[in-house]
């Protein structure tokens, strides 16, 4: 008998996890890793950015280069760039399989929409779109209050607001997961409060900035990769 196309995709993800051992465990431990890098960025972007101020080294643009967390093109935003996508691949993977039940088909949709939105967020962070369009709508719109800083973030604000919403509600029969959405978002808000007050000088506000948004990452990607290994389990996907 033929499979139908979504347990075929089921089957898949439960051979990817098998390749794991101990799914679990190796969640927890690439994301140790993965917080280690996230540390080591934000140390080197304090060093480079006292040694350029100290020496007063300077490239053409007037930024520091690779390890720069304000700057664009750099190994953070690279790093966040590949996390925001596989984010989206996990959610895509979980509308797979959370499926049961009367909420099926809005948990569905709730995990495929999440998926798209941080595809989309992945796209962006890798080649600035947020920044375009938060110059051009103050452009088009001086009479509005707000910075390009804030129109940039205006639509993701907007955007998050329904993923995190949808799915913590979606992981709440999974106990404890959806403290992780809720832990995630609270990085990434704290992070983006920080950057719009300025209250700090730039190289402390960027670097709280960003190092929030990539843990905010981390701490989703576990939650969803956990929320994954779950659903997988009970559909008999994975041991």
């Amino acid at each position: 008998m033929n499979q139908d196309p979504i347990s075929k995709k089921q089957e898949l993800v439960g051979s990817l996890l098998g390749l794991a051992g101990e799914p679990g465990r190796a969640v927890i431990k690439t994301a140790v890793v993965i917080v280690a890098i996230e540390v080591i960025l934000v140390v080197l972007h304090f060093t480079v950015v006292e040694l350029a101020a100290s020496l007063d080294i300077r490239t053409e643009d007037g930024n520091i280069g690779a390890f720069d967390l304000g700057d664009e093109a750099t190994m953070a935003s690279w790093l966040s760039t590949i996390q925001l996508l596989v984010l989206g691949l996990l959610c895509l993977m979980i509308s797979w399989f959370d499926r049961d039940g009367p909420r099926a088909l809005p948990a569905t949709w709730v995990w495929r929409y999440t998926a798209a939105v941080f595809v989309i967020m992945s796209i962006d962070e890798g080649s600035g779109l947020h920044e375009v369009f938060g110059k051009l709508m103050v452009v088009l719109l001086p009479e509005v209050p707000l910075t390009d800083r804030m129109w940039g973030m205006l639509p993701y604000g907007i955007l998050l607001m329904l993923v995190f919403a949808g799915t913590a509600l979606s992981l709440k029969p999974h106990g404890p997961l959806p403290l992780g959405v809720v832990l995630g978002a609270l990085c990434w808000i704290v992070g983006q409060t920080v950057d719009q007050l300025q209250a700090f000088t730039r190289p402390v506000s960027v670097a709280i900035e960003e190092g929030l948004e990539m843990l905010g990452g981390t701490v989703l990607a576990v939650t969803f990769g956990l929320a994954l290994i779950r659903l997988a389990r009970s559909a008999g996907r994975v041991g």
